[in-house]
């Protein structure tokens, strides 16, 4: 059992959907002040079009998490570098958006294009839960 308080709680860590779990004693602080159940959940996607998306339903998130994107993509290029957005405001349950890369056009100058099919894009979601998700069982 566990005893669940502001200054010693279970927090849950979602890797690739897989439940981790520790005890530690981490402040983490939203808008409204010291979250009383901090989770974090990370995980990969890739890309379609440019477009990704990601569900992280598995954290129990109980209000928007602050979701960051990271695309990976190899290029020696400056101009080339790829960088990702959120295409709207992310949900409890996933968040979904864009990666695009720089280009340089002989006549019209710097732009941007989508990043290839298939970039990976690192994700971490950090958001609340409720005391009762993370008082729950330890899972393997």
């Amino acid at each position: 059992m566990y005893v669940y308080s502001k200054q010693n709680f279970l927090v849950y860590l979602y890797i690739q959907g897989d439940l981790m779990s520790a005890h530690i004693n981490p402040y983490v602080y939203g808008p409204a002040g010291l979250m009383n159940g901090p989770n974090i959940w990370v995980g990969t996607t890739t890309t379609s079009g440019g477009a990704w998306t990601v569900d992280y339903s598995a954290a129990e998130f109980i209000s928007a998490p602050m979701v960051v994107a990271t695309p990976v993509l190899n290029s020696t290029n400056v101009y080339d570098r790829a960088f990702a957005s959120l295409s709207g405001t992310p949900s409890t349950t996933g968040a979904s958006g864009y990666a695009v890369r720089g280009a340089n056009l002989l006549v019209l100058g710097a732009t941007v294009r989508t990043v290839p099919d298939g970039t990976v894009i690192h994700v971490i979601a950090i958001g609340e839960t409720s005391a009762e998700a993370l008082m729950a069982p330890e899972t393997e």
